[in-house]
């Protein structure tokens, strides 16, 4: 159908089961569109065309027309008209498709459950962009139903949704811990030493948070962080990977304990996981002192142990991976 057909109808078109609302650009991009009878065929058409399979931020507008007119004729369910959208850096509009898209994944038929968790991940992820997190923690979860799913196509996204209601978690639930650095540590320690020099005994959890104007957690986990950067500063090579080749494991539990911590090592920050990759001496990394990370990084002693303690907190949550941390304590316990 071409634009002067178009133009008779209504603001709006029908793309099989999606009723495609016309956004206001629609009539200024002049295309004529020919007959492709297959996704594929119009993907490799746009792709020709436009440079890529969603155009470009210059003309996403013709690949994301071109799709919709395809689409029609096909009857095909109009994902690409999000990407296009994506593509142009119109989040609000590609997270609206992707969420009414989802709602209409059951129609589907033999694809539901892949739709369903594909477009809950892209519609997540769209309105995470957006700042909407409340809707992005929503299609999130309803990806993540899937996350069991026997065919890998479908709980792949369901994962990376997971992941990401799992960075949500982390930083709600910690919001008050996760600023822990190295000044409140000495707080703490300034805190409980000068109670001790007037009574003579160390202050209660009670007694530091109300001085400091902490809560009680709060106090708790710093008291944590400060033995654990007593465990940072002594320069022995402590290093992890003793651990993963260690002669009295067998060759199996010695492949999945490195296993384990190079896949949780991929869920930090890469600063993070560089500077754990040299204070442990992991995935092939040198063991390096404080002072020689810190060289390596262009970054301070302190920021060293700082970075050091944030991502050993990362990986304590048990929602994001809890074993290299009771890992390294096992060993720190021996120091």
């Amino acid at each position: 159908m071409g634009n002067k057909d178009r133009a008779l109808k209504v603001n709006s078109m029908q793309i099989g089961v999606y009723n495609f609302i016309l956004p206001s650009w629609w009539e200024s991009i002049d295309i004529e569109v020919p007959l492709l009878n297959s996704e594929d065929t119009i993907e490799e058409y746009v792709k020709t065309m436009y440079g890529k399979e969603t155009g470009t931020l210059e003309n996403w507008q013709y690949a994301l027309k071109t799709y919709a007119i395809a689409f029609e004729e096909i009857d095909r369910f109009p994902v690409y008209i999000g990407h296009c959208f994506r593509t142009g850096k119109d989040y609000n509009s590609a997270a609206k498709i992707y969420s009414d898209l989802y709602e209409l994944a059951d129609t589907q038929n033999y694809s539901m459950e892949w739709y369903q968790s594909y477009l809950g991940y892209c519609a997540g992820n769209t309105y995470e962009l957006t700042g909407d997190i409340k809707n992005a923690k929503k299609y999130y979860s309803l990806s993540v139903r899937h996350i069991n799913n026997s065919d890998d196509g479908i709980s792949y996204y369901a994962n990376r949704s997971n992941e990401k209601l799992l960075e949500f978690k982390y930083s709600e639930n910690d919001k008050e811990i996760s600023s822990i650095d190295i000044k409140q540590i000495k707080l703490l320690e300034e805190t409980i030493e000068n109670y001790y020099k007037i009574y003579g005994k160390k202050p209660s959890n009670d007694i530091i948070a109300s001085r400091l104007g902490w809560s009680i957690s709060l106090v708790k986990t710093v008291q944590l962080e400060k033995i654990e950067l007593e465990h940072l500063t002594q320069e022995k090579n402590y290093s992890l990977e003793n651990l993963m080749n260690n002669k009295e494991n067998d060759t199996k539990k010695n492949e999945l304990i490195k296993a384990y911590i190079e896949e949780a090592l991929e869920k930090l920050p890469c600063l993070e996981r560089e500077i754990l990759k040299t204070r442990f001496a992991l995935m092939g990394s040198p063991y390096l002192t404080i002072e020689k990370t810190a060289d390596k990084f262009g970054i301070s002693n302190e920021e060293v142990n700082d970075l050091t303690l944030r991502a050993l907190r990362r990986l304590r949550n048990p929602n994001i991976s809890m074993k290299l941390y009771k890992l390294y304590k096992g060993i720190s316990d021996e120091i």
